[in-house]
């Protein structure tokens, strides 16, 4: 009898939560992640109130890496520090060191999602004429 796959968290959720993550990599404070010029990433900067920690964590299918930048005592790194200018650059360096042995690995769509173009104007399902749209994913 072959064992049942079991996961922490439903498949879906994983997957959506990757997706948000990817887009917030690709457009948000994390978009210097460009510069590797693969699809397959996410990530989340991160800051404390006060700037007295940063962080950018990134990955894919193959791997996760975390930079967190900041002081045993904590203080303030500045007024203008935060994850994007502190840790994004520094997990960066260290992706281009070995980006060439981590797997491009685009994610899997799991079972029972389906995608919708959404008009990003008002949040509803995009009409075929809207120009501003990107596909959502959705549980079915």
């Amino acid at each position: 009898m072959a064992k049942e796959e079991s996961f922490a968290i439903d498949p879906r959720v994983s997957f959506v939560i990757s997706d948000i993550l990817r887009e917030a990599a690709q457009r948000g404070t994390g978009r210097a992640i460009k510069k590797l010029d693969r699809d397959d990433f996410a990530g989340k900067t991160g800051t404390t109130n006060d700037s007295e920690s940063t962080w950018f964590t990134g990955f894919n299918n193959k791997i996760l890496t975390t930079v967190w930048f900041g002081y045993d005592q904590p203080r303030s790194l500045g007024q203008k520090e935060y994850g994007s200018t502190t840790a994004l650059p520094i997990w960066l360096d260290y992706m281009e060191d070995i980006i060439s042995t981590v797997e491009y690995s685009p994610p899997k769509i799991p079972a029972n999602l389906i995608a919708k173009k959404i008009n990003l104007s008002n949040g509803l399902e995009a009409n075929p004429e809207d120009q501003n749209t990107r596909f959502e994913y959705f549980f079915d």
